[in-house]
């Protein structure tokens, strides 16, 4: 058999944005089995309906080669979630919208905290409503001066979500998967604040981070407010130290 060669990306960060967004809705709407596997390579292949030549090639591949061979290739994508750069701005009722950095470098504690509840909420109900939220969380509208985004309150989310009713299912499966991406970026930076259960599941913080940004501050409303806009990797930071902290005085 003639060599075959394919280029397909290898991890989750090379793939275009097309690509996300299609592979998100997919691994929402299907059962893991041959037939997904097969319409993921044809993505990771980038087969568009008119590309006649390039489908027959498709089908010449998939002859030749067995899709669980194929599937060795791309098997990233069934296990840990990596991706960590957003889907590219959103135009929404003639407005720009844009997304935070590329590992949530730019968002505070409390849009972290609101992300991650609005994230595991999705996962537990399959609710698309959470989706919209999240995005709203996380795009907001464009500023001029770089990485800046506007203070954000929770209390202006129900006004802040309607554009974000338009977005496309996946587009808003997409940002989901990149939430989840960072997230897991976080577990592996601060493996303290994420400690590993027995059966080597990480665990979460046990409280949820709207309550630990309330401990942090020690009843302290001021502070309260303070730490809600701290970086959320100077306060992983913060947090991981704590705990190292305590543990030392526990042993002493």
């Amino acid at each position: 058999m003639k060599k075959l060669k394919i280029n397909i990306p290898k991890t989750w960060n090379e793939l275009t944005q097309w690509q996300l967004e299609n592979i998100a809705l997919l691994l929402f709407t299907h059962d893991a089995n041959r037939q997904l596997d097969v319409k993921i390579f044809k993505i990771l292949y980038q087969v568009r309906w008119w590309q006649f030549l390039k489908r027959a090639k498709t089908r010449y591949i998939l002859r030749q080669v067995p899709i669980s061979e194929l599937r060795t290739h791309f098997e990233f994508l069934y296990k840990k979630i990596e991706c960590t750069s957003f889907p590219k701005q959103l135009q929404l009722k003639k407005k720009i919208y844009v997304p935070p950095a590329d590992r949530e470098a730019n968002l505070t504690a409390d849009e972290f905290a609101a992300a991650e509840s609005l994230h595991q909420s999705f996962r537990k109900t399959k609710n698309i409503e959470y989706l919209q939220y999240l995005a709203a969380v996380l795009y907001t509208p464009e500023v001029d001066t770089e990485n800046m985004r506007p203070e954000f309150s929770k209390l202006k989310l129900p006004y802040l979500v309607t554009p974000f009713k338009k977005v496309k299912l996946k587009t808003l499966l997409a940002i989901e998967l990149v939430h989840f991406g960072c997230k897991n970026n976080l577990v592996k930076r601060f493996p303290k604040v994420y400690p590993k259960t027995s059966g080597k599941k990480t665990k979460g913080t046990g409280h949820g981070f709207g309550k630990i940004i309330l401990e942090m501050a020690k009843a302290d409303l001021s502070k309260h407010e303070a730490i809600k806009r701290v970086n959320i990797f100077t306060f992983h930071e913060q947090f991981q130290q704590d705990i190292i902290n305590a543990k030392e005085n526990t042993t002493k």
